[in-house]
């Protein structure tokens, strides 16, 4: 079990799964609506593919905007280009809108499962389970996914397949618009014919259309100079539009240039010299960046007034898109345009173009740091690149934007992406993507360099070996000199929230201090949530509750539990509206194994896993299976909670009489790393699920031979414990004691103190020392009750059962948990006769000195019910009296 950083769905952005809002004087087109209702009645795929500028988008947005039927809207970015982001944004968009606790438990349940499941069909199923579930009634769905052509990941194009092949089976329609080459892509649903495509021909605006738009912008012109302009520009919307503002401007007729200079000359002089300065100016500036907010717009421009201006760029047509979300607005600039305005800038002012990128890098270095580092690239401040990159690595790599900082990583100037710094950056992004070996080979190449910066290289470096380390020692020392860094009182680049949390992810891996772990871990959540980090304070309390778990606070685990769903509930496991390539989105992070988050595998399983464990220790075998097998089939990483999962289903197992279970849980013992991982001795725990389904088949030297790895560890408490029940059972106490004693103090949580205690309360009462036994089992009994658990005092064994026995009639202040705990499932009955479970329960109580009264109270039930089982008792055993059942059963047991 060991802690490795992955990524984890996330919600994308509001304004990335909302139809823009279309332009108050943008004509309806009628004909374009038509023929998009026409294919989406006909096929489950329709590809609207075009050029920049055929107005894909805006018509897109007009006929879902107006439809009857349901309809999701999902605009890819770069950062949404991989299964995983294409995955998380498909279900951000299915899910727009619907806030239902319902809904919302139901989202995040699917997003565990999505951000961990490397198999592309795999995820493309659970969408289309999540589709057929989320309500019986619900209608038929359409889907439009905006600038579909940025796809080119092969597993990513799969996905879209597999959506159009079985959507039908559950409701599910997809339009795909975007730019030439998708529908090669997109090649087998084609070929089934199953697939319809609206090109460039069908976007072209016709005359008509030409006429009535000039009619909504207050021009009158005729059928005929509506064909030339037809002609002239062949009907490409973008042209038409500023064909029309230059007439509506100018009063002239103005031909569209195909080539980029002129075009760059034709948006400067046409359209930014047809409006008042002012507004052309504003425009120049505030186009340095594709996407901007009213207070964005605010510092580029310098003008308080900004809001206003945007809107009546927007009103105007003036190439600007809006997203609402209640009062939140945020603005797209269309890309051909911003483009030219850039160009312009660079070409007229550069002076201006160089302050503007470096405003626009330090606006957006916190939220948007991909973005922010492009703009200080752009303005040839490869430094500032850096230093962005250095305040915001972590949060990429642990939440959404590995891919993202490797691109930026590789494509910074001159030696910077052989910077040592860098270097161990675009290792841990390639760590999170699922290649360890190239960053092992990454990492070892910035040892080799000398750090350019050491302060802030110390800091970086340390980090990265909190994420890499693959030895204990290694982590141990990593995490200790981070301790340092963060009490020395130094400046620190990186966000608070996030080095206590990667601080207490690797105190989890190391299983030294569980106190502290969870100190961590709950100043983490309590940091995030104070920062407005919901995603981060999600994964924080999820990663406590496994801390909580493995440390023995069950109770405490119980109501986190309680916490993490309430904050699932509140924020819908979405932080504030932030754009793909921002951090927060793809790597929730283990705490305990290789929980590739943003790598492959999420979370690992962490939150199943924990609960799981809980269930383990509190004797309900059939929901520990439960859990641990949903973990496995949802992992298939050797070194992740999976493995541990594989050894305590085969300790379930090994407590059966079944051989066929015993070869079963063997052969999954299979799939546990063999070689030590990430801080984690996977052999060991290997090794005492061997021994434990060895001793079951009665080979007792083979369990023992298996059990002899564990000598002297005491990095592994818990097999520990579970080792001493073989070792007693196969008549070794003092090899039992032994194991015992490795367990150290900090490592003692409460299942494994009660395993402890009772394992030598049986070695005790086998020495005939009956007081020594009695006082350790009643010392089990304190630490067990608490936190409710059960499995040390349920093992089918002679000498356990005679010991429980024994100690009801010796006295215990937990006579009622002795009761309930129902060490005779089989029941004891007369011949001919059987007891319920709840009958069995009961009488169990019986032998104790509880009314009835008191027995209801232990078991949440009426007096009266107790005493209607109780008569039913006295019915099947033939006897009339408490005392009578009592000693039957007491004879029973001994026959």
């Amino acid at each position: 079990m060991e802690g490795k950083f992955d990524g984890v769905w996330r919600e994308s952005p509001w304004f990335l799964t909302t139809p823009p809002k279309p332009r108050s004087d943008a004509p309806a087109r009628a004909r374009v609506s038509r023929l998009i209702d026409e294919a989406v009645a006909e096929v489950p795929l329709v590809l609207v593919l075009a050029p920049p500028g055929y107005g894909k988008t805006g018509a897109l947005a007009a006929w879902a905007l107006t439809r009857l039927e349901a309809t999701a809207w999902l605009t890819l970015t770069r950062s949404l280009m991989d299964p995983r982001g294409l995955v998380g944004g498909i279900l951000s968009a299915l899910t727009r809108g619907d806030r239902s606790p319902g809904a919302a438990t139901a989202r995040a349940g699917v997003s565990a499962l999505l951000g961990r499941d490397a198999d592309p069909l795999r995820a493309a199923d659970l969408l289309l389970t999540f589709l057929a579930e989320r309500d019986r009634d619900a209608p038929a769905l359409t889907l439009v996914i905006d600038d579909a052509h940025l796809i080119a990941d092969p597993a990513s194009v799969e996905i879209l397949e597999h959506l159009t092949r079985h959507g039908t089976e559950a409701g599910l329609t997809l339009v795909l618009a975007g730019q030439g080459g998708l529908e090669r892509l997109l090649s087998r649903a084609r070929a089934y014919g199953r697939s319809r495509t609206l090109g460039a021909e069908d976007l072209s605006m016709r005359a008509p259309e030409i006429a009535q738009s000039a009619q909504h912008a207050g021009l009158g012109i005729t059928e005929a100079e509506a064909a030339g302009i037809q002609v002239r520009t062949q009907g490409w919307p973008i042209a038409v539009h500023l064909e029309l503002i230059g007439r509506h401007t100018a009063g002239e007729r103005v031909s569209l240039a195909a080539t980029e200079p002129v075009l760059t000359d034709y948006v400067t002089g046409l359209i930014l010299g047809s409006v008042r300065p002012e507004l052309a100016e504003f425009m120049l500036r505030v186009t340095t960046c594709d996407r901007v907010s009213a207070r964005l717009a605010e510092e580029l421009s310098g003008r308080a007034d900004s809001a206003t201006l945007l809107a009546e760029c927007e009103r105007a047509g003036l190439f600007l898109t809006r997203f609402v979300d209640g009062e939140n607005s945020v603005y797209r600039w269309h890309d051909v345009f911003a483009r030219h305005c850039r160009i312009a800038l660079r070409r007229d002012h550069p002076a201006l173009a160089v302050t503007l990128d470096s405003i626009a890098a330090r606006e957006l270095a916190t939220d948007y740091p991909i973005e922010a580092s492009g703009h200080a690239l752009r303005a040839g401040q490869p430094e500032t690149a850096v230093e962005i990159l250095r305040s915001s690595w972590l949060r990429l790599v642990l939440e959404s934007g590995a891919e993202t900082l490797r691109e930026r990583c590789v494509t910074l100037p001159d030696a910077w992406p052989d910077d040592p710094e860098i270097l161990l950056m675009r290792a841990c992004a390639l760590d999170a993507l699922g290649d360890p070996p190239g960053a092992a080979s990454l990492a070892a190449r910035a040892q080799a360099r000398h750090l350019r910066d050491r302060a802030a290289g110390e800091e970086t470096r340390v980090l990265a070996a909190l994420i890499l380390a693959s030895e204990w020692g290694e982590l141990a020392a990593a995490a200790d000199r981070m301790r340092e860094l963060i009490e020395s009182g130094i400046r620190l680049h990186t966000p608070y929230a996030y080095l206590l949390f990667v601080l207490g992810l690797a105190e989890t891996r190391l299983r030294r201090n569980p106190a502290e772990t969870m100190r961590l871990l709950r100043a983490a959540a309590g940091e995030a949530r104070a920062s407005g980090l919901t995603e981060l304070t999600r994964w924080a309390l999820i990663n406590l509750r496994f801390a909580c778990v493995y440390g023995g606070q069950f109770r405490a685990a119980d109501a986190l539990a309680e916490e993490i769903t309430a904050h699932v509930r509140d924020h819908h496991g979405a932080d504030e509206p932030r754009p793909a390539d921002a951090p927060g989105g793809n790597h929730p992070t283990l705490a305990f194994e290789r929980d590739e988050p943003g790598h492959p595998h999420v979370d690992g399983g962490i939150d199943r896993f924990a609960t799981g464990f809980t269930h383990f220790w509190r004797g309900d075998r059939a929901e520990t299976r439960r859990a641990f097998e949903t973990v496995i089939i949802r992992d298939t990483s050797a070194t992740s909670f999976a493995g541990v999962a594989r050894v305590l289903l085969a300790v379930l197992a090994a407590e059966t009489p079944d051989p066929a279970a015993w070869t079963r849980a063997r052969r999954t013992l299979t799939a546990v790393a063999p070689r030590e991982s990430y801080g984690v001795p996977w052999p060991l725990y290997r090794d005492l699920g061997e021994a434990v389904l060895a001793f079951a088949a009665g080979d007792r030297t083979a369990a023992l031979e298996r059990l002899a790895s564990l000598d002297g560890r005491e990095d592994v408490p818990m097999c520990q414990a579970l080792a001493a029940e073989v070792y007693r059972r196969a008549g070794e106490p003092e090899r039992a004691l032994g194991a015992l004693a490795l367990i150290g103090p900090d490592n003692r949580g409460s299942y494994l103190r009660v395993s402890a205690l009772v394992t030598s309360a049986l070695i005790l009462a086998a020495r005939d020392d009956h007081a020594g036994a009695h006082d350790r089992l009643e010392r089990a009994l304190d630490a067990a009750v608490p936190q409710g658990i059960r499995r040390p005092f349920l093992a089918e064994d002679p000498d356990l059962l005679g010991l429980l026995e024994a100690h009801g009639r010796w006295g215990s202040a937990h006579e009622g948990f002795l009761a309930s705990l129902d060490t005779h499932p089989r029941g004891i009955t007369a011949p001919g006769t059987t007891l319920s479970a709840r009958e069995r329960e009961i009488l169990g109580f019986l032998r104790t000195t509880l009314t009835a009264e008191e027995i209801a109270r232990e078991l949440h039930v009426s007096v009266n019910t107790v005493r209607t089982h109780q008569r039913a008792i006295y019915r099947k055993l033939g006897v009339t009296t408490r005392r009578d059942a009592v000693r039957l059963r007491d004879l029973t047991n001994r026959g």
